[in-house]
């Protein structure tokens, strides 16, 4: 159980069947626990929060993309990677600190060999296809374009979810736990409002969970993503976007996830 930041471990006495049984009579809650808990460490929410502390996103400075040789040296950084259609080469789009930079890796005959491989296998092919991939050698080319500055994401607190939509933020992505576990399902299609009293169609998950919960909304505006979180969970989300008040929920931390897809589009589709 989570209290705070941290999490705890109770022990019950019982087997699976008398929990079962607990749970199908509604009196789970009432069971008792034996002996003392346990202090096992931090939450789940807190884990998440110190693991994207500890692991930022890396921009390159011209320096640093200058000393991009290969794959794994692209992959430190923040990118977006492409493969072509017949997976004879391999672009990545950097987002480094003062621009954007191109790196392309020219796939061979034995990394074919080593993808077919490693498709749906359980033997180890798919490591041995990503050591090959990521001592390929790459060449790096700065992109001629303007390369927007980042959101001054603390100001956005408390904002409304209309307020961004107001200011070019786009819905992409929404994510949410649900304590209904019928509902899990990560790959649906969502029906929220937009302004102007459109509708907007936009992709998501529900993710059934008793203990935590969390709803957050993936939004893009120029070149970046980000990651808003909101109260509530799935329910909570549900009942907001049938009563209207979807818009005026208020979002709290704003997050930097990546280049949006019309970045991708722009720098690595565009016509040359």
């Amino acid at each position: 159980m989570n209290m705070g930041i941290y999490a705890y471990q109770f022990c019950f006495s019982g087997t699976e069947e008398t929990l079962k049984e607990a749970v199908e009579n509604g009196t789970w809650e009432e069971m008792k626990i034996d002996g003392p808990g346990i202090f096992i460490g931090f939450g789940m929410e807190m884990e998440q929060t110190l693991m994207g502390a500890a692991s930022p996103r890396k921009f390159p400075t011209k320096e640093e993309a200058a000393a991009i040789r290969t794959v794994k040296d692209a992959h430190q950084y923040d990118f977006i990677g492409i493969y072509s259609p017949g997976y004879e080469e391999y672009t990545m789009l950097i987002n480094g600190a003062d621009s954007f930079w191109i790196a392309k890796a020219e796939l061979d005959d034995r990394y074919r060999e080593l993808f077919r491989a490693s498709y749906n296998a359980e033997d180890g092919s798919s490591d041995e296809l990503w050591k090959y991939e990521s001592a390929l050698p790459v060449t790096v080319t700065a992109v001629d374009s303007e390369h927007p500055p980042l959101a001054d994401m603390p100001s956005y607190t408390g904002k409304t979810i209309r307020e961004l939509q107001e200011e070019g933020f786009r819905i992409c992505w929404l994510f949410a736990t649900t304590t209904d576990p019928a509902k899990e399902d990560f790959n649906r299609a969502f029906t929220l409002p937009g302004i102007d009293g459109n509708s907007i169609s936009v992709n998501g998950s529900f993710s059934y969970n008793e203990f935590n919960e969390y709803c957050l909304l993936d939004m893009e505006q120029g070149m970046y993503r980000y990651t808003f979180s909101l109260d509530g969970n799935a329910e909570s989300l549900e009942a907001a976007v049938k009563d209207g008040t979807f818009p005026d929920m208020t979002v709290h931390e704003m997050t930097y996830s990546g280049m949006s897809e019309a970045a991708a589009n722009m720098l690595l589709f565009a016509d040359p």
